[in-house]
Parts: C-alpha cells; sequence; structure tokens
C-alpha cells in the first residue's frame, strides 16, 4: 500500500499491539469483505482437518455448505448449487497473510502455530460442527448422491427460488485411492 501525505488514516491501519489483536483485524476485514460465514467456515474447515486440505477439497465442502452458499447465492442463482470457484480465488489471495500450501499435495494449514490456536478459539465451536463435515465428505456420503439444501428467504425473494429442494453438488467420489494395497 502507498501512503501520501493526503491518505486519511484508518486506525484498522495502524500497527497491532499483539499478534492476536493483528490476527482480529485481519479477521474482521476478511469478513466484511467475503462474508462472515464464508471466512469463518473456510478457516474452522482448515482448523479442523489434521494436515490441511487442498484448495479443490475446500471447494467441494464448501459446495456442501448451504450457509455459505445462501450467504454468497443472494446476488445470483447458478444452474448448478455449487460454491463458485471466482469467490474462493478472492478469498484465498486474500489469505496469504496466515494460511500457507505445504507439503508434496499442497495442502493448506495456518502459516504459524499462533494463528491456528488463534482461529480454532475463535471458531470453536464451529471448528467441532466442521470435524463432522469432513467425516461426510471423505467418508463418500454426497458422492453422486443428491444432498438437500433449504435457500434462505434471502435468496428465495431475490430469486423467486424454491425454498427447498435436494440437488447433486457434483462432488468427488471418495475416499480417493491413487492405489491398490
Amino acid at each position: 500500500r502507498k501512503w501520501v501525505s493526503s491518505t486519511p488514516i484508518d486506525p484498522h491501519d495502524l500497527p497491532a499491539d499483539s499478534v492476536e489483536s493483528a490476527l482480529e483485524r485481519i479477521t474482521l476485514r476478511l469478513e466484511q469483505k467475503h462474508g462472515v460465514k464464508l471466512v469463518s467456515h473456510a478457516l474452522a474447515l482448515i482448523c479442523a482437518s489434521r494436515f490441511g486440505l487442498s484448495e479443490l477439497e475446500l471447494e467441494d465442502i464448501l459446495s456442501l455448505d448451504d450457509e455459505v452458499l445462501n450467504e454468497v447465492y443472494v446476488g445470483f442463482l447458478p444452474d448448478v448449487r455449487r460454491f463458485p470457484s471466482h469467490y474462493w480465488a478472492r478469498l484465498r489471495a486474500d489469505l496469504d497473510l496466515i494460511v500457507v500450501e505445504r507439503g508434496a499435495h499442497l495442502l493448506l494449514t495456518f502459516h504459524h502455530v499462533s494463528s491456528f490456536e488463534f482461529f480454532r478459539k475463535r471458531y470453536s465451536a464451529l471448528v467441532d460442527k466442521m470435524h463432522a463435515v469432513l467425516v461426510e465428505y471423505f467418508s463418500g456420503v454426497w458422492s453422486n448422491k443428491p444432498k438437500p439444501f433449504t435457500n434462505s428467504s434471502a435468496v428465495v425473494k431475490a430469486h423467486k427460488a424454491e425454498k427447498e429442494g435436494t440437488v447433486l453438488r457434483q462432488g468427488p467420489s471418495e475416499p480417493l485411492l491413487y492405489h491398490e494395497s
């Protein structure tokens, strides 16, 4: 960011006095820019995973999350009920300060242990819920099977969409096997 003498000073741009306050500021900016549900669910999923998640896994799992989809779909309603990749690309670009790709499989995980601890504490109830979501995903519960959904009242009103239904979310078959043992 370039500063000039006429740049208005936003208190959020001033240096933080601790790691926690810096992470709090980053989180509030992310939630304001990308939506509370999307940011909290994505970060809680990374917390709930043991070694991290790939970007494709995150997109697939967010495609199964009606709370996130209802937040994203207020502005538009696509033909396929799936998390839009361009939303993830925007969020991923802004997560560079706290999330890093590690390992041969490029799994997304937190850059520092302090970040992991902060988000695990901040989203503690949600992290527990995301464990169940990860189990469903990796055991293939919704692979090639329609998943029920409930549209928010805002989505129903904005798009004259049905309130409830079932739809195939186009997730991969799980568990993925790279070789037979």
